[in-house]
């Protein structure tokens, strides 16, 4: 069966503020009636630092809620971004823990669960960005930390870098447990320079998510297929090594069209590429 495709909460609607990328505030519930009409099969949840007061998973009666939408439309929360600890970080300068994030993180898994994720994304780049020796040491220290509550649960955490993928690698191999992974987003590394080939040939065993995004190289976000991600050899590898989940399309957001029509837009790309594959595959076979 051909992967699904999902969507980050949020791009279903216009942006909140100025806000590029976050929880949409009041206006969450509409957004897994347009994802159904969208034909996409689920939701990233986001949890952001300054809007955690208002996420319903943060209340018995929101998750409720929650629950009762993805009963009605079928549409699921799987995954959640924890873009939180890219303000609260979990690992300081120094490699030293943040006991209030690491808190913070095992209460999210707690919840997370409720609402049926199955894996949380730890951005660990931009504002969190490791960039120290002492750092990288710190992140296994603390994926040894979160592993109890992992564990309880069985809800994975997968690593979103800026790192090399020999650098992933590393922490990857020395943690060493089923329930951490990486999360793989194509457009990020498209605008450091890497090139999916090397970097899916070294971590696609541990590759559990996959956000779909355009950027050009040391730029910012574009539109699919205008910047300079290589999506047909990510979407070749990454199918060819036994990725079978849901993409989370996280695409530009655009003045031309509304943000439901780019939903549309870019769900149509993916499937595009992945038809290509099937056909590719069917001819060769």
């Amino acid at each position: 069966m051909a992967p699904e495709i999902g969507i980050m909460q949020g791009r279903l609607l216009p942006m909140l503020g100025d806000r590029y990328q976050g929880f949409p505030g009041g206006r969450w519930q509409k957004e897994f009636a347009l994802a159904k009409q969208a034909k996409l099969s689920c939701i990233e949840w986001v949890y952001d630092d300054d809007t955690e007061n208002i996420n319903p998973i943060g209340s018995e009666s929101g998750i409720e809620e929650i629950s009762r939408l993805v009963d009605s439309t079928g549409v699921e929360v799987r995954s959640l971004c924890g873009n939180y600890f890219m303000v609260n970080r979990l690992v300081g300068w120094d490699g030293t823990l943040n006991k209030d994030a690491i808190t913070k993180f095992n209460w999210l898994v707690k919840t997370a669960k409720e609402i049926g994720v199955v894996y949380i994304v730890l951005p660990l780049l931009e504002e969190s960005t490791l960039s120290t020796t002492a750092e990288i040491e710190g992140v296994i220290t603390m994926v040894d930390s979160l592993l109890p509550s992992l564990e309880l649960t069985g809800i994975e955490l997968l690593l979103e870098t800026d790192l090399s993928a020999e650098k992933i690698k590393t922490v990857l191999e020395e943690v060493n447990h089923s329930l951490i992974g990486i999360n793989y987003d194509i457009g990020n590394s498209a605008s450091i320079g890497y090139k999916p080939v090397d970097e899916l040939r070294t971590l696609s065993r541990w590759v559990r998510g996959v956000h779909v995004k355009d950027r050009v190289y040391q730029g910012g976000t574009v539109p699919l297929g205008c910047g300079d991600a290589d999506f047909g050899t990510s979407f070749r590898m990454l199918l060819a090594n036994g990725f079978d989940r849901w993409f989370v399309l996280e695409a530009a957001r655009r003045k031309d069209i509304s943000e439901f029509m780019a939903a549309e837009v870019n769900r149509k790309f993916v499937e595009d590429h992945l038809n290509l594959l099937s056909r590719e595959k069917t001819i060769y076979s």
